[in-house]
């Protein structure tokens, strides 16, 4: 699925699938995927002061 941007929301093929979350301006901020077996989600902490967006902190987790 994507969402209103044409930006990747979520997708699954067989036991793999993966679920993305953006902040306002369109930066991810946050990413989940699982192949079946293993659950690993991740947090981006975004700088977007300069032209482009600096990803300063990614915080993540894995859960089997």
């Amino acid at each position: 699925m994507y969402n209103w941007d044409g930006r990747l929301r979520s997708g699954q093929s067989g036991n793999k699938s993966i679920s993305i979350k953006y902040d306002p301006v369109g930066n991810q901020v946050w990413k989940q995927s699982s192949d079946g077996q293993t659950t690993t989600a991740r947090k981006y902490i975004v700088d977007i002061v300069g032209d482009l967006p600096v990803i300063l902190l990614e915080i993540g987790s894995s859960e089997k």
